[in-house]
């Protein structure tokens, strides 16, 4: 086996466990206190919030998996691997959005 597909497959295995841990423990366990800077009492349904957020890191640890072995298996050059880490990495943005569009609460 190659070494660079040996990174690959640890270096997806080092981004997507943690990151379903971290999108269990905030989505279905509802472990919302360890999400930086939340405010219960500025969210109109913090259950669906949750599970807004805890699908963003769930997919971004999904993309930087796949960039991983996409890099290993010899799909990428070192340059197209940064850039696809960095737009993965990125993935969990149109989340926050729609999270804090959707479910904070609007002053009057």
């Amino acid at each position: 086996m190659n070494e660079v597909l040996i990174v690959g497959f640890i270096g997806a295995t080092v981004s997507l466990v943690p990151c379903a841990l971290i999108a269990y423990v905030i989505g279905v366990k509802q472990h919302r206190h360890i999400l930086a800077g939340y405010d219960e009492s500025k969210i109109n349904n913090p259950e669906a919030y949750a599970r807004a957020i805890a699908l963003g890191v769930f997919s971004m640890g999904v993309l930087t998996a796949l960039t991983f072995i996409t890099w290993g298996l010899g799909g990428f050059s070192l340059d197209e691997f940064i850039s696809a880490l960095l737009l993965a990495s990125f993935s969990l943005i149109p989340f926050l959005i729609f999270a804090n569009s959707k479910y904070k609460k609007r002053p009057l």
